[in-house]
């Protein structure tokens, strides 16, 4: 089945000045506190607000966008990060966070180009690295995707998106027992990842290695008991090693979640009469 290539959208802090000595600075600074107290609706305000006071402010338009992203104003944010760049051309976290608004709009090219600005301005941003390494993916050019995922794993071996997006380049190459290798390195730093063990689970499947990948699936469930696919892939396990009711419950609890995959529902159907 069908693995999940993760497009997190950036949200981590863009660095905190404080200018509080002009009207600009005083209403910066309160958005930022507002911001760290999740008081989004009043943040935005503070932000516009150091904007009116001075129009090329580009942090202000940095945070502003933040906010927005997080309030799901998704193209409110792009413009802004736009802007802030424009007054800014030296701060590679705005296009980082561009970048990753970009490739959630599945604005293709204009992510390409924002996240390899950002990758010359900051050749430390591991983020930005991951997010044309998913860019990559979705063109099928997985080798330059293994490339870019592995420079964000040299930059900061700790994270786990990357582990996973590379994972999922190999998986195309039908390297899939360095796929597992990297689905465990995901799953050795974030043990909690439920998406790492789906995918660890697919990965063993298609090596017949099904004792173990029964096992991911199940911890898959255990820690997201909604995770609809760890459902649909453990029922194709049971299934080609003949447990039929076991794949048949699988498939009803995937049915439940998802009741309009009338494929399933016929699939199902067809098991439930060979009982």
């Amino acid at each position: 089945m069908k693995k999940i290539i993760v497009m997190l959208i950036i949200l981590s802090a863009l660095g905190v000045y404080a200018f509080s000595i002009t009207p600009a600075g005083k209403a910066f600074d309160k958005g930022v506190k507002a911001l760290n107290d999740n008081q989004l609706q009043a943040a935005k305000t503070y932000f516009n607000e150091a904007i009116n006071h001075d129009p090329k402010f580009a942090r202000a338009y940095s945070y502003l966008a933040l906010v927005q992203s997080k309030l799901g104003e998704t193209d409110d944010a792009i413009l802004n990060y736009k802007i802030a760049y424009k007054f800014d051309k030296k701060d590679g976290a705005t296009l980082t966070n561009l970048c990753s608004l970009l490739v959630e709009k599945g604005q293709k090219k204009n992510a390409y180009e924002v996240c390899s600005k950002a990758i010359e301005v900051n050749p430390k941003s591991y983020k930005a690295y991951n997010n044309r390494c998913q860019l990559f993916i979705e063109a099928g050019r997985f080798d330059s995707a293994i490339a870019d995922c592995s420079q964000a794993i040299i930059i900061d071996g700790q994270y786990v998106t990357a582990y996973i997006n590379r994972a999922i380049a190999y998986e195309h190459l039908n390297q899939y027992d360095r796929a597992v290798e990297d689905y465990t390195s995901a799953i050795k730093i974030n043990p909690a990842s439920a998406l790492a063990y789906n995918n660890r689970c697919v990965a063993n499947r298609i090596l017949k290695k099904y004792v173990p990948a029964e096992a991911d699936c199940s911890k898959a469930i255990a820690l997201d008991k909604t995770f609809e696919q760890a459902y649909l892939n453990r029922a194709a396990i049971y299934e080609e090693q003949g447990q039929i009711k076991d794949a048949a419950v699988d498939y009803a609890s995937y049915l439940k979640l998802r009741p309009d995959d009338s494929s399933v529902r016929e699939k199902l159907k067809r098991l439930l009469e060979q009982k």
